[in-house]
C-alpha cells in the first residue's frame, strides 16, 4: 500500500516529489544487456564447438531484504482511520530505491566473480545448500551458431561471468563440468554468508533464493529470458519472447542488435 510513491497526497506533493535527484545513488543499468551479448559471442568466437550455458537468480522479496533510516520510514506511512502502517523496510516504487539496492547487489555478483576465479575454492567441499534446488544444465540439439569478428577487442572471461541487473544476477559459462559446479554454487553461497542468522537469532526468515523460483529459472541452459529478452546461445539469435512481441517494439529495438551481427 506504500508502493505508489508517486501519487500526490493531499498537500500535492508525493514521496518521489521530495526527492532531490541529485542525491540519489547512480544506477547504470542500460550497459548490463551488452556485456552478456559481448561475453556470449566473444565465447563463442574463441570457442566454436562448446555450448554456453546462462543462469539468472534473483532476491527473493527484494526490497523488503533492506531497511530504511527510521525517520524516512514515517514518510512512507499510510493512515486508514485510527491506524498507521509504518513501512520500515526499502518501498518498491520510491525513486531512489534501485540505485540503493544496487549498492548490495552489485556487491554480491563483484564477490560472486571474485570466488569463480579463486582457484582455492572447490564447490565440492565449501558450496550452498541453497543451489540444491537447481537442476542438471539443459542442452539444445542442432549446429552451433557461427560468430562474426566484432568491432571492439575483448576479451571473455573464461570461467563463469556474472552481471547484474538490480535484483537479477545472470551467469554466463562454458558446459566445462568444473565450470558448471561454480556456476551453481557461488552466488548461493556468497547470499549464504551476506543473510546468514546472526548469533541465535530466532526470528524465522524466508530464504534469500526461493527454492521454486530457483529451480524454474536459476538452471543452467542455452536458451534462457534474460531481462526480457530471449536468448539463444547455440544459434546466436536474440528476440523477444512471445507474450512481449509486439511489432513496434521490435522492430525499433532489434536495429540496436544489428551491430553486433545478431
Amino acid at each position: 500500500m506504500t508502493h505508489d510513491c508517486s501519487c500526490p497526497s493531499k498537500s500535492g506533493l508525493s514521496l518521489n516529489l521530495r526527492i532531490d535527484d541529485d542525491k540519489m545513488e547512480e544506477c547504470i543499468y542500460g550497459m548490463c544487456l551488452w556485456r552478456i551479448l559481448y561475453q556470449i559471442h566473444q565465447l563463442r568466437l574463441e570457442n566454436p564447438g562448446v555450448a554456453i550455458l546462462l543462469s539468472k537468480l534473483d532476491f527473493d522479496s527484494a526490497y523488503r531484504r533492506m531497511s530504511i533510516n527510521f525517520i524516512f520510514a514515517f514518510m512512507c506511512t499510510i493512515v486508514i482511520g485510527p491506524s498507521a502502517y509504518i513501512l520500515c523496510r526499502l518501498p518498491f516504487g520510491v525513486s531512489p530505491a534501485a540505485g540503493i539496492f544496487s549498492l548490495l547487489s552489485d556487491f554480491v555478483v563483484d564477490m560472486a566473480q571474485a570466488l569463480f576465479e579463486d582457484p582455492t575454492w572447490s564447490p565440492s567441499t565449501l558450496n550452498s545448500p541453497l543451489a540444491e534446488s537447481l537442476l542438471s544444465p539443459v542442452y539444445l540439439t542442432g549446429d552451433f551458431g557461427i560468430a562474426g569478428p566484432l568491432l571492439v577487442d575483448i576479451k571473455a572471461k573464461q570461467l563463469v561471468s556474472a552481471e547484474v541487473f538490480i535484483n537479477d544476477m545472470i551467469m554466463v559459462c562454458l558446459a566445462f563440468e568444473k565450470y558448471i559446479r561454480k556456476a551453481t554454487n557461488a552466488i548461493p553461497l556468497i547470499l549464504d554468508a551476506i543473510f546468514c542468522p546472526i548469533l541465535n537469532e530466532t526470528v524465522s526468515r524466508q530464504p534469500i533464493l526461493n527454492a521454486i523460483k530457483t529451480m524454474i529459472k536459476g538452471c543452467l541452459e542455452e536458451i534462457k529470458t534474460i531481462l526480457g529478452w530471449l536468448i539463444n546461445t547455440r544459434k546466436l539469435s536474440i528476440r523477444l519472447p512471445k507474450e512481449k512481441n509486439r511489432e513496434m517494439d521490435v522492430r525499433n529495438k532489434l536495429n540496436d542488435f544489428k551491430r553486433l551481427g545478431w
